[in-house]
């Protein structure tokens, strides 16, 4: 009987810890959502696709490493930055100042892709710096990382997405399933350069990453019907198999015992 339990028991536990993941779509463009057009430095805008409730900034890192708010796009192709040094690019860019947005959730998440949208400003390439992290809310990001060193960013456990050519790419970020509720959006903060043979020898250019940011893919853990309605079962048998267990033994305890011959 204890191997029943034993078995039941363990059963539920395994319908708990391994629950099946809902894929999600959320877009972060003009056809999509309420915004368009830019709007002030500093100011966060609020998307929602039923499931999460995201606040999205926009921040650049200038010449002397200092994060700086920024103004935030939304256009038809997605998010895009404008940062105070006026390169106008309308993108998210490490053209001159490096542009990144922080996308802080109203829970953890996985993100598991998106999709970057590149061409303008002579910019075909999607080369993407990636960070996460866990923070309880509500969070404060203006407060964390405005006007502070770029190093402060490292404890966001940043890593690189790099596209796999030129042009528009809709490609994983996360290829090792890291699960946040702030995550980091920006173009490649280890601007790579090209190097070619000339007449005049060996020489060397940045290959500028610029993008908008339309949509990212993600994952939610949560139980399934058919999970719950396991758990549920194997609870209700647990449940039945102890009533008969104590069903027996009270019976036992109550019948006289023969006195010895």
């Amino acid at each position: 009987m204890r191997k029943i339990i034993s078995m039941i028991a363990a059963l539920a536990a395994f319908t708990i810890s391994a629950p099946a993941m809902a894929l999600n779509m959320l877009w972060l463009d003009s056809d999509h959502s309420p915004y368009s057009g830019y709007y002030n430095y500093g100011q966060a805008l609020t998307f929602t696709d039923g499931t999460v409730t995201v606040e999205v900034t926009g921040w650049s890192i200038n010449d002397s490493d200092t994060i700086n708010d920024a103004r935030l796009g939304v256009w038809t192709y997605g998010l895009g930055v404008l940062n105070s040094d006026g390169d106008n690019s309308h993108t998210i860019d490490n053209s001159g100042w490096t542009d990144f947005v922080v996308l802080l959730f109203d829970q953890a998440v996985i993100l598991s892709s998106a999709q970057f949208n590149t061409g303008w400003h002579d910019m075909n390439d999607t080369d993407a710096t990636i960070g996460y992290d866990i923070v309880a809310l509500p969070f404060n990001v203006a407060g964390a990382i405005d006007g502070q060193n770029a190093s402060v960013l490292s404890s966001w456990n940043l890593y690189s997405s790099d596209s796999s050519g030129f042009g528009d790419e809709f490609r994983n970020i996360n290829p090792g399933s890291n699960s946040g509720n702030l995550w980091l959006i920006g173009a490649s903060f280890d601007n790579p350069t090209e190097c070619f043979q000339t007449s005049r020898g060996t020489k060397c250019k940045e290959k500028p990453d610029g993008f908008k940011l339309e949509l990212v893919k993600y994952e939610t853990a949560v139980p399934e019907p058919a999970t719950w309605a396991m758990m549920l079962l194997g609870f209700g048998l647990i449940g039945g198999v102890m009533r008969r267990r104590n069903g027996r033994n009270l019976k036992s305890a109550n019948t006289p015992r023969l006195a010895h011959q």
